[in-house]
């Protein structure tokens, strides 16, 4: 039961990590896209930039942008909330069997980092991610 619930930690804690990493990336992936439409409108059409409708289509381009990689965000922010629902559940098991293990201090050290990393993933993932969030911050 030891070595299990140790196991299940470290899943759960590279779960976490790939989530995360997937979730800024796409994010960066975002702003690089929206980026590239600013600076494409820049040089191909400097001349214009004070043109309404190439502002009004820049702008259209980069809601389609912020949409787009907004749904993905969502999704990764959505799988994050199933996977702290299943770290809360791990933890609670770990916790129940505790009480009956002889040596808790590693599987005390990687619960409590799992802990920690859930905390991290909770707070405001979304204002920092979200490409609306960010452009509206």
């Amino acid at each position: 039961a030891n070595k299990k619930l140790l196991r299940l930690a470290k899943q759960q804690q590279t779960i976490f990590e790939t989530l995360l990493k997937n979730l800024f990336n796409k994010s960066i992936k975002g702003l690089k896209d929206t980026l590239h439409e600013i600076n494409d409108l820049q040089e191909t059409h400097s001349w214009y930039n004070f043109n309404l409708i190439q502002i009004r289509g820049l702008k259209t381009k980069i809601i389609a942008i912020q949409e787009r990689y907004d749904s993905a965000i969502r999704r990764i922010l959505n799988e994050i909330t199933v996977q702290k629902e299943r770290a809360k559940e791990i933890l609670t098991n770990a916790l129940d069997q505790l009480e009956t293990t002889i040596d808790t201090r590693e599987i005390k050290a990687h619960l409590n980092q799992l802990i920690h990393q859930i905390d991290q993933l909770v707070e405001n993932m979304a204002s920092q991610t979200l490409l609306l969030s960010i452009f509206s911050g």
